[in-house]
């Protein structure tokens, strides 16, 4: 299964860098939002999530 919106941010919250961004008042970098996806806030580059490295390569096989 591809992965959901929650372990996504879980993720981001729990990675060095992008935890930072969920504070208030955050200075983004160029480029880096925080938007709100299924009623959760990830952090977003150009439009997109940023999958922190540990996500990166992860695979979900289905359930057969």
């Amino acid at each position: 299964f591809p992965l959901t919106t929650q372990e996504i941010t879980k993720a981001q919250k729990a990675d060095y860098i992008l935890k930072h961004y969920f504070k208030r008042n955050m200075v983004l970098d160029k480029g880096l939002k925080v938007s709100s996806v299924d009623d959760t806030h990830v952090v977003c580059k150009d439009s997109r999530m940023v999958i922190p490295k540990p996500l990166q390569n992860t695979f979900h096989p289905q359930k057969q």
